[in-house]
């Protein structure tokens, strides 16, 4: 699929997750030599790269990616409204994957993500953006309780799982 079919709302980074320890491994998977702005457990390249932006199934180090751009929400009080609102840059889609890096600290987010979930798919949907019908996926990864990368992927050559429901053994380079 080409990359513009699930590219939308200003995105400017390719976000791809990664188990910690393994970033200069992925950014060198997808044969990325421009600059990469990352953390444990995940990488952000230029929206320009378009190797990064082929099949996911067709990488080994990169467990899930999205075409997206960078989010701070400016008052934790209220996470659901400016996320609805930046969703909306994206367009409708067909899923809602509330994601974190597989890390210690970012596995401290699972909670926040469960909690959000629920009410942020009835606010997508009451806004007409989270439809049955399509293959456009929307992530939302935390790295922290108020900022992340929010952006879009085609369920088609995206993960088959979300990142968090990996477990240790298939997240194994050697057992995939």
């Amino acid at each position: 699929m080409a990359e513009g079919t699930f590219r939308g709302g200003g995105a400017d980074t390719v976000v791809l997750l990664c188990r910690p320890g393994f970033e200069a491994e992925c950014a060198a998977e997808v044969e990325w030599g421009g600059s990469v702005a990352s953390g444990a457990g995940w990488i952000g390249v230029g929206a320009e790269g378009a190797a990064a932006a082929r099949d996911l199934r067709a990488l080994v180090f990169a467990r899930d990616r999205f075409i997206g751009k960078r989010f701070l929400i400016p008052d934790i009080r209220d996470r659901i409204a400016p996320l609805v609102a930046l969703a909306g840059e994206f367009g409708a889609v067909s899923a809602l994957w509330l994601q974190y890096p597989d890390t210690t600290d970012g596995r401290s987010l699972s909670r926040l993500c469960e909690r959000l979930q629920a009410r942020f798919e009835g606010s997508l949907r009451a806004a007409g953006l989270l439809r049955s019908e399509g293959e456009r996926r929307l992530h939302v990864m935390f790295l922290d309780g108020s900022s992340g990368f929010a952006g879009l992927s085609d369920a088609r050559s995206g993960a088959r799982w979300r990142s968090e429901e990996h477990t240790s053994e298939l997240q194994s380079p050697c057992n995939l």
